[in-house]
């Protein structure tokens, strides 16, 4: 009988809102709660790793390393990383199209034909895919079956897409856009005071989409904000003035990266933020000088994104001074005290594994600090030689394991972490034209 109930209750108030046509008040939006850390999908999927841009792998890396084999790089794909599906294959952008690699084997490719600008792929949680790419559509679907289901060539994705927990498309074009899973438009928002576009964007555990500070050179205290963006209607939720740290900049939009907890993180040219889920400063974290060396003041960058551990350690690789190349390595705790620093230099975004391991490449030599009196703009150091040397950090800054590269093969940034837990890196291999993506794992 409950059953019987039930459905008559439905269909009475079914006609009730047919009756009730044009003053029946709009159904509340439904918002799917977070999405539990064991379920969430352990392959890299999407630009850092996940929505949340976390860069935080699924599987544990490797303890004894070695380079394991190489692929082309197309140059058009400096800031596009390769992500997986479920199977382990690799999705890898070309000059024209996509790769999809078998190990070394190309088992399926996308050709456009001319330099088509296609920039990522975005693995979804049913095995179909998004690829970004023109000229013949601005966003593309395709099954797991790798045949296209729809395309929009209406709008065309500048940044990472972004894909909430309900299926909902975001990314920005000369306006902030809203997709269904059906890649139908469902809102647009043009420039405001706020919204100076192309911004980058994550998804929120709650299924919203958090929009980072506007780019290029925003000056803080006039367009500089964080958003929250309702991922089915487009409703800003709300914003917020980036903290006053006197001038501040970007030279691109700084991305958003979210932790298990809701806080968001931010970094800009003088130091990380984070920030609570209702878009309330929480700390700010500005580093220091380096000890013995006055003057020299590494300070993030927005392109190297944090990586949050699986304690909510939040790591962050500091960008050269102009001047001096030095840089460092910071671990923040989830209420901003420093836990560790190891001053040396570092190049990228850095990783972190399911073990809570950090990886990071150390792209040239040692910092090259000049003397106390050639501080000047003039001064500028002589170019170092590539380190060819990784990195694996434990959870307290200790050093688990160095990786130097065999004669001849060069390694620089940590970019993602395969199925197998082995390490994607961007690389140079004898023979090659050009740069490659090199695995190192275990073998």
């Amino acid at each position: 009988m409950r059953g019987w109930a039930s459905l008559f209750v439905v269909v009475a108030a079914s006609l009730a809102a047919l009756l009730s046509c044009g003053h029946r008040t709009p159904p509340p939006v439904f918002i799917p709660p977070p999405l539990p850390e064991s379920e969430a999908p352990k392959h890299w999927h999407t630009f850092r790793h996940d929505n949340m841009r976390t860069g935080r792998g699924g599987y544990a890396g490797p303890t004894s390393p070695k380079v394991l084999y190489s692929i082309p790089v197309p140059w058009s794909t400096e800031f596009s990383d390769p992500v997986f599906d479920e199977e382990g294959d690799a999705y890898v952008p070309t000059d024209n199209g996509l790769r999809i690699y078998r190990g070394e084997e190309v088992v399926w490719e996308l050709d456009l034909g001319e330099y088509a600008g296609v920039f990522e792929a975005v693995v979804l949680p049913d095995q179909s895919f998004l690829v970004q790419s023109l000229p013949e559509a601005g966003i593309r679907k395709y099954s797991e079956d790798r045949e296209v289901v729809w395309e929009n060539a209406d709008h065309y994705p500048y940044y990472h897409i972004t894909v909430s927990e309900d299926g909902c498309i975001a990314f920005t074009d000369v306006g902030l856009v809203g997709m269904s899973p059906e890649g139908q438009l469902l809102w647009e928002i043009g420039e405001t005071e706020f919204f100076q576009f192309p911004m980058a964007m994550a998804a929120a555990w709650d299924g919203n989409f958090i929009l980072g500070p506007s780019s290029p050179m925003t000056l803080q205290g006039q367009t500089s904000a964080l958003a929250k963006v309702n991922s089915q209607t487009g409703e800003v939720i709300w914003e917020t003035a980036m903290p006053d740290t006197g001038g501040a900049w970007f030279w691109d939009s700084p991305t958003p990266v979210i932790a298990a907890d809701g806080t968001i993180y931010l970094v800009d040219n003088v130091g990380i933020h984070a920030f609570g889920d209702d878009g309330k400063i929480e700390w700010s974290y500005y580093p220091e000088e380096i000890p013995g060396a006055p003057g020299v003041n590494p300070t993030p960058w927005t392109q190297w994104l944090p990586a949050v551990g699986p304690d909510g350690t939040v790591y962050v690789c500091l960008m050269e001074e102009v001047e001096t190349y030095a840089t460092a390595i910071i671990a923040l705790a989830p209420d901003g005290e420093l836990k560790w620093r190891r001053d040396e230099y570092v190049e990228g975004s850095p990783i972190v594994d399911a073990e809570g391991t950090l990886y990071v490449g150390k792209g040239y030599g040692e910092p090259g600090v000049p003397p106390a009196d050639a501080y000047g703009a003039s001064q500028v150091p002589e170019p170092m030689e590539p380190d060819n040397t990784i990195l694996a950090i434990n959870p307290d800054g200790s050093t688990k394991w160095v990786f130097s590269s065999p004669d001849e093969i060069e390694v620089g940034q940590v970019l993602c972490m395969d199925n197998g837990g082995n390490l994607v890196v961007r690389g140079a291999v004898p023979g090659a034209d050009g740069e490659s993506f090199l695995w190192i794992g275990d073998g």
